[in-house]
């Protein structure tokens, strides 16, 4: 699998399961033997080239998807998380990644702005969907 590049120098790809989807309204309603069998998929099928970051978004909460991101990557050298979570999940987010042993190396604040080191500047931050 080959994911899809969101800029013409191919720096941000995305992978997502609504791109293997025939119809864009379809559903997935999985159970956790067919998501955890995805989510390896996704970590191992599919071609990231050399990259330097990895950005997985999960539910919310400590999951099954979670624990299967974490049993997936941990062999992986240089493994970290970067937590994008409410600021209610993010004592038990910190708690769930110290369990399993993975090193937190930043948290995402969501719908926040970036203030500029050089010239305080600040611009909002905003994500659009490549859908």
């Amino acid at each position: 699998w080959v994911p899809v590049f969101v800029d013409q120098q191919q720096t941000l790809a995305v992978m997502s399961i609504g791109f293997l989807l025939t119809n864009r309204n379809d559903a997935v309603i999985w159970r956790g033997p067919k998501k955890n069998a995805m989510i390896k998929q996704f970590l191992t099928d599919v071609y990231w080239q050399d990259i330097d970051y990895l950005v997985i978004d999960t539910p919310p909460g400590t999951s099954d998807e979670h624990i299967s991101v974490v049993e997936n990557l941990k062999e992986a050298a240089g493994t970290g998380v970067l937590k994008a979570v409410a600021v209610g999940d993010v004592r038990r987010e910190m708690t769930f990644c110290k369990k399993t042993g993975i090193p937190v190396l930043g948290i995402i604040e969501n719908m926040s702005g970036f203030v500029c080191p050089n010239c305080s500047v600040s611009t909002n931050v905003r994500v659009r969907s490549v859908c």
